[in-house]
């Protein structure tokens, strides 16, 4: 039997946690939490950030305005980029 989960946000461990499809949810819809996942620079260590992003469909721009931060711009309604190493 197929099984679909849900990303969540858990307040008491301050981490997104995997739920359930049914299990309750409080907030804000999940609509708000996609637009806040897409809307946050992705930040990561320098050893850790991928390389070599080229936007392949939709348009966006990546730029890393410092050596620990990556940024990702999406100026359109989808983006896919197509990364060297993740």
């Amino acid at each position: 039997m197929n099984r679909t989960y849900a990303l969540v946000w858990n307040p008491s461990l301050g981490a997104w946690s995997v739920a359930d499809e049914h299990a309750r949810r409080r907030g804000k819809g999940a609509g708000a939490v996609l637009a806040a996942a897409l809307l946050l620079p992705i930040m990561a260590c320098a050893a850790d950030l991928p390389t070599g992003g080229q936007v392949t469909a939709g348009q966006g721009q990546i730029s890393t305005p410092a050596n620990n931060q990556m940024v990702i711009d999406q100026a359109s309604n989808k983006l896919a980029i197509d990364w060297q190493s993740f």
